[in-house]
């Protein structure tokens, strides 16, 4: 089993030409992870603000929906 720790990645501040390259997360399923419990989620928004992205998301099972800091979200990419 994957330690929810390690799934925690540093907060990453994006360059214009990042943003403007940037893959849409919208619709990709994750894991929250707050202190050591992780929730399955689904990402239904994104933003950039200052200079970092923030995720909108929503339990897959339950209901309501957060604005988070995507490092906060460990997400398959690829």
């Amino acid at each position: 089993m994957v330690q929810l720790n390690k799934l925690i990645k540093k907060p990453k501040t994006y360059t214009a030409r990042e943003k403007r390259n940037h893959r849409s997360l919208i619709g990709r399923n994750g894991v929250y992870v707050v202190d050591d419990m992780g929730f399955p989620v689904t990402i239904l928004d994104e933003r950039f603000r200052y200079g970092r992205l923030d995720v909108k998301i929503g339990p897959l099972n339950g209901h309501g929906e957060q604005w988070v800091e995507f490092h906060k979200v460990a997400v398959k990419v690829g």
